[in-house]
């Protein structure tokens, strides 16, 4: 009996998933270590709190939006917190195709997400509907699953043609898939075959592993290897091309109350039933009242002019196993 407890919390203690490309904000102590940067002992445990945390009745499926508990009132994840440290991860160019490396300790199964958000202040945190407004997409798809086994999976992400910033939030999230179950796997992931199955692997509340990389995107973006968000840059190769700093825009007025003329369904969860839906709960509605449903908030869009990104169709496939690299490494 003694054996098979320590079995388990052996088991327990490992299930974690860490980000390695670009290195998250605690991770960058161990692949950045000639930054001087704190290392974080416990990397691979990004996990919004746990399973019962993030889908308490308080958070209701939110995670912070670098992985830490929705409510905690310590988030060392995000601006001001002890894991951001304020150095870029990596500087890249406008549309370029990145290689995304995350090592699973343990598998879980279910897929990989990624989203952006062109911050620009990092004494700050977004709002987290900067992330859910910019999705990226991973090999072609919006989401890729995780092959069986535990070590390195690469895959390839592509960032926006037409965005660039002095920091921009690059966002992981791993949605596991090892609980059974029915409707959205949380607050801000729904995949088409969860809102319509009565259960299923994988449906349902799942345990979300989520981490940020600040990222500099532009011709402008510094190249030393320990560059500090904002800086001019120096020695090294960071990715990046050229010097400088790219200057943060000026913020707009705040908005009047916007009444949704165009409404649909998020492009990565279309569905013509959920489209339907949104249209039918939102359309000439003020956006107060059209997210003041069940779900509508992360579902549907609530726009006074077409975006045609949220409108073009699209067909979700949800194959038992898509084919990621892995590739081992036995020195991490």
């Amino acid at each position: 009996m003694l054996l098979l407890v320590l079995a388990s919390l052996i088991s327990l203690s490992v299930e974690h998933a860490i980000f390695k490309e670009p290195p998250s904000r605690s991770s960058m102590g161990h692949f950045k270590p000639t930054c001087g940067i704190e290392r974080n002992v416990d990397h691979q445990s990004v996990y919004c709190g746990g399973i019962s945390t993030q889908h308490s009745a308080a958070n209701m499926g939110k995670c912070g939006i670098c992985g830490d508990a929705f409510d905690g009132a310590d988030k060392p994840n995000q601006a001001g917190g002890r894991w951001a440290s304020g150095i870029l991860s990596r500087s890249y160019l406008p549309g370029q195709t990145i290689n995304v490396e995350i090592k699973l300790v343990a598998n879980h199964m279910g897929f990989f997400t990624f989203a952006i958000c062109p911050h620009n202040d990092p004494s700050s945190s977004p709002n987290r509907d900067c992330f859910l407004n910019n999705p990226l997409l991973v090999n072609g798809d919006n989401k890729y699953f995780a092959t069986a086994g535990r070590g390195l999976k690469t895959m390839q992400v592509t960032l926006p043609a037409g965005m660039t910033c002095s920091q921009c939030i690059f966002q992981y999230t791993y949605t596991n898939g090892n609980n059974w179950g029915l409707g959205p796997q949380s607050a801000e992931i729904a995949t088409e075959d969860c809102l319509v199955t009565k259960g299923k692997l994988g449906c349902g509340k799942q345990e979300t592993f989520r981490g940020c990389a600040d990222i500099c995107i532009g011709s402008n973006c510094p190249q030393g290897e320990c560059a500090k968000i904002g800086s001019t840059g120096g020695g090294g190769n960071n990715g990046g091309t050229g010097g400088g700093v790219i200057t943060p825009p000026t913020r707009p007025p705040a908005p009047g109350p916007t009444i949704c003329t165009f409404a649909g369904i998020k492009q990565q969860y279309f569905s013509p039933a959920g489209d339907q839906y949104c249209q039918q709960t939102c359309a000439g509605k003020l956006q107060q009242v059209c997210f003041s449903f069940a779900n509508t908030a992360f579902l549907c869009t609530c726009s006074a002019t077409p975006r045609s990104q949220d409108y073009k169709t699209i067909t979700i496939n949800v194959p038992e196993r898509n084919t990621i690299k892995d590739t081992p490494n036995p020195n991490i």
